[in-house]
């Protein structure tokens, strides 16, 4: 996860916009933010808990936490877990 930046270093947005400007039709869509990351992040480390009931009780949070990540109005296009690019030659 690395905050956004305009360099060529990095995969991001207008990097992907460069590397497709020759398509005719090119659409980038973000995927995940800030939020989304973390969960994912703790999700890993919940998979990594060996003793199984005690697995469980971390996934139950886990869980009611997913279910409220919807409701978070999130339009932070800083931080995203990567792009859709559907791009017509």
């Amino acid at each position: 996860m690395n905050k956004y930046h305009e360099d060529k270093m990095r995969l991001t947005k207008s990097s992907l916009e460069e590397t497709f400007k020759n398509f005719k039709e090119v659409k980038i869509e973000e995927i995940g933010n800030f939020y989304s990351i973390i969960l994912d992040i703790i999700r890993d480390k919940i998979m990594f808990i060996k003793h199984k009931p005690l697995r469980v009780l971390f996934y139950i949070p886990y869980i009611l936490l997913t279910m409220l990540l919807p409701l978070v109005k999130a339009n932070d296009k800083k931080h995203v877990s990567g792009y859709f690019v559907k791009a017509i030659k």
